[in-house]
């Protein structure tokens, strides 16, 4: 069973129009779902710590065909306070994944906007 979940929408109410809106949760190790993101060329991640002993990392794995994974982001932290996270970024790959790694007691929500922009 998968150690995470994935809500997906097709629009949010504070996104413009044309943005695909995900919130992955659950305690690391935790690999989000493969996003198919090649119709967005802007990307925003927002990490929220809820419980747990925070320590580890938080990375974005980018893919263009969906095996070949490689990191294009990485943040490491040792407490609450630094693993929260804002990032936003342009780049232009056709899949994305959130993976955060560390203390399994640590739950994590992790917010997510891709768009044109």
């Amino acid at each position: 069973m998968k150690n995470n979940y994935t809500r997906y929408q097709s629009k949010a109410e504070d996104a413009p129009i044309g943005t695909f809106v995900v919130q992955t949760s659950g305690n690391a190790n935790l690999i989000g779902d493969p996003l198919l993101i090649s119709d967005f060329n802007t990307h925003s991640y927002q990490v929220i710590p809820t419980s747990g002993v925070h320590n580890g990392s938080f990375e974005i794995h980018c893919s263009n065909d969906g095996v070949n994974w490689t990191s294009n982001y990485s943040k490491s932290f040792t407490n609450t306070a630094d693993s929260v996270t804002l990032y936003s970024e342009k780049w232009l790959y056709k899949y994305s994944r959130v993976v955060v790694t560390g203390n399994a007691s640590g739950f994590y929500l992790i917010n997510e906007i891709h768009g044109r922009f």
